[in-house]
């Protein structure tokens, strides 16, 4: 027997029918959101910083380069703590490359590491010290000062190439979507694994550290890997090298790292071609990273990428902030990701940083006295625009010597003795002794100089001629006020000079540091008993390009 289809039998099927077909549609469009947002959270995963396992970088399991970031849009990235806080770019003259020089420090387990000092007792037998002061050193990490809160974490290295035939040519950077996130702590949880990756992307995507290659030898107290000293030219042009001095003073990256990467990426600016990722400048920048990192650093008005001051600086904050005072390889890994690039920039450090600093500094010398070619091509001031103030220690650095005894005189955290003030004024102190008055001034340890030349005899006492003959020794008798004298060893004031000049490298690495105290692994800082109230810093003299050709 049928159904009329008004009847209530009839009825009560069709709407259980209709609620069954409105249910459906319902589950089917929870489970679309929920397949939709499980995917946005995925790549949110592969855009975020990558994991760091057992000390090796990796992006996560089911992520590629490609979703890592893009050069156009830069993903929002979590701070880096102090290997460079997220934030703007800065703006000002007194932005984020303005911080401390070296906020990293030396690496803690660095061979030749300065140790707890040996004093030496002064001439005519032991003194009573005063309290040692509290030691602020640059390789102890509870005193760093933070890089600046406002300076951005990098979202993009700024080079990424390819193996090349040769050195020389110009170096292709890949895809700024290769890039990932540097600074992430080894001890981090890995992400959640979603579908195996082959081998080669992995190893595309690791960072390794590098095994042929001693780099902690580009360490301040370590010696060069090879050590024969027996190099006799800079393979570049010698105006670069004022401006690698500089940089490497304000953000404590080793000048040879600088120089390699420069070489390696443009051949020393032979080859500014925008490369076919659309990499550009003298370093290598993709637009997006510039844009972040970029830095005016000659303050002629613009941050230019084509300009070597800027460029050269650039690269050097960007390096500083991707941990390079902790782990060089890894900054240089974060710069591009590829792991021959790293072992290809380290080698090539070491050989170029086998010059002696005699010669070095003689051609740093000649490098400022070229620094008109910078003008030349690029229309800017050249090293530093004369109408500005310096800030920074590194822009002190790229004064005419002019310039800088004007500084070092008018800077009333250095105090100069009388005549010594003279001696600065008529030209006759070496660069090397007033940059290094200044370095001390912008780290907030004022010197009191008790004898440049004048004032100081001709010979030493073991008979040599003494480098005060020659303007080329500093005598340094208190520091923030606090005397030399009583205040050696362990935790001093002394002490906390001496470390700060032990930071210095290349052509500003002192020939002497002596004082009552010894340090290990530092060739060039040593006791003696007659330095018990004041601290000599002295530097070989220069040498005459001529003869050495």
């Amino acid at each position: 027997m049928g159904f009329r289809e008004d009847h209530p039998t009839v009825v009560r099927v069709h709407a259980r029918l209709w609620l069954s077909i409105v249910a459906a549609v319902v589950a089917l469009a929870v489970i679309g959101s929920v397949s939709l947002a499980s995917t946005d959270a995925a790549a949110l995963e592969c855009a975020q910083a990558p994991s760091s396992v057992d000390g090796f970088l990796t992006l996560p399991d089911g992520c590629d380069a490609a979703s890592a970031t893009t050069a156009d849009q830069p993903p929002a990235v979590p701070p880096l703590g102090e290997t460079g806080p997220a934030g703007q770019p800065d703006v000002t003259e007194t932005g984020p490359d303005d911080a401390p020089s070296t906020p990293g420090g030396l690496p803690e387990a660095a061979p030749g590491e300065a140790a707890a000092p040996a004093v030496v007792p002064p001439a005519g037998g032991p003194q009573t010290a005063a309290p040692a002061e509290p030691a602020t050193t640059e390789g102890d990490p509870s005193n760093v000062a933070p890089v600046a809160a406002d300076e951005p974490a990098p979202v993009a290295s700024p080079a990424a190439t390819e193996p090349q035939a040769s050195t020389p040519t110009q170096a292709r950077p890949q895809s700024s979507a290769q890039q990932v996130q540097p600074g992430d702590d080894a001890g981090s949880k890995p992400a959640a694994k979603r579908k195996h990756r082959s081998a080669s992307d992995r190893e595309a995507n690791t960072y390794f550290p590098p095994v042929t290659i001693d780099w902690l030898s580009l360490t301040p107290l370590a010696p060069p890997a090879f050590g024969s000293g027996e190099a006799t030219r800079f393979p570049g042009p010698l105006f670069l090298l004022p401006i690698y001095q500089a940089a490497s003073v304000q953000y404590g990256i080793p000048w040879e790292v600088l120089a390699s990467i420069n070489e390696i990426e443009t051949a020393f600016g032979s080859n500014l071609n925008v490369s076919s990722a659309g990499a550009v400048g003298w370093m290598q920048f993709m637009p997006a990273t510039w844009a972040m990192w970029g830095v005016d650093a000659n303050r002629d008005g613009q941050k230019n990428p084509n300009d070597p001051v800027d460029a050269i600086f650039s690269a050097a904050r960007y390096l500083r902030a991707s941990g390079a005072g902790h782990d060089l390889p890894r900054a240089i890994f974060a710069y591009n990701h590829a792991n021959w690039y790293v072992e290809k920039v380290l080698r090539r450090a070491t050989e170029i940083g086998d010059l002696p600093e005699d010669l070095l500094a003689t051609l740093v010398a000649a490098g400022r006295t070229q620094a008109g070619a910078i003008r030349r091509v690029t229309g800017s001031p050249g090293l530093f625009d004369p109408d500005r103030e310096p800030k920074t220690i590194g822009r002190v650095l790229l004064l005419d010597d002019e310039r800088l005894r004007e500084h070092v005189l008018a800077d009333e955290r250095i105090d100069v003795y009388g005549c010594g003030r003279q001696d600065i004024a008529a030209g006759i102190i070496d660069r090397r002794a007033l940059e290094t008055l200044a370095f001390l001034a912008s780290r907030e340890l004022r010197p009191a100089v008790t004898s440049l030349r004048c004032g100081h005899g001709y010979y030493t006492s073991a008979g040599t001629v003494s480098e005060h003959a020659y303007g080329a020794a500093i005598d340094i008798a208190s520091v923030n006020g606090t005397p030399v004298l009583g205040h050696q060893g362990e935790g001093s004031v002394t002490d906390e000079t001496i470390r700060a000049l032990l930071e210095l490298r290349g052509a500003l690495r002192p020939h002497q540091i002596i004082s009552l105290m010894t340090f290990t692994g530092a060739s060039n800082a040593f006791a003696m008993n007659d330095h018990d109230d004041h601290i000599h810093v002295g530097f070989a003299p220069l040498r005459n390009l001529e003869e050495s050709r």
